[in-house]
């Protein structure tokens, strides 16, 4: 359901504050729901309640659907003459990207939700980090 509700709003947002503006905020909003899931980890000892749980993965795949989108909105922008091969190797490198870092998430389960709070926190971290750094305002010298 949020993720109905985050793409139906996403246009909307899109066109009132704008791509960067909207891919910058949604970063850092994605960074803080996901040390929220990290800290409600920690303080259940990586068994949290059941519902608790969902409702945070929800709102932090939702924040991370919609930062991915507009991602790759920006990404492809300035490549519209060739838009349909851009599409597809940006597409490609990231399913194999998401498969490999995956990979490392997956080898850590250890029986609780302690290591997938803790490798989605870090991976929407950089992500925010690489969203921030990137679409900084240049500065002329």
């Amino acid at each position: 359901m949020t993720f109905a509700i985050s793409s139906l709003n996403n246009a909307r947002l899109v066109k009132r504050l704008g791509l960067t503006v909207l891919v910058r905020r949604m970063s850092v909003v994605g960074a803080a729901m996901a040390v929220v899931f990290v800290v409600v980890a920690v303080a259940s000892d990586g068994k949290p309640n059941f519902i608790v749980f969902s409702v945070l993965v929800g709102l932090v795949v939702a924040a991370v659907q919609g930062l991915i989108t507009n991602c790759n909105t920006a990404a492809l922008s300035p490549l519209a003459h060739v838009a349909g091969t851009a599409a597809a190797i940006v597409s490609t490198v990231s399913t194999a990207g998401g498969s490999l870092l995956a990979s490392l998430a997956n080898g850590s389960f250890n029986g609780s939700t302690m290591p997938f709070t803790v490798f989605v926190a870090a991976y929407v971290g950089l992500a925010a980090l690489f969203v921030l750094f990137g679409s900084a305002p240049s500065r002329q010298r």
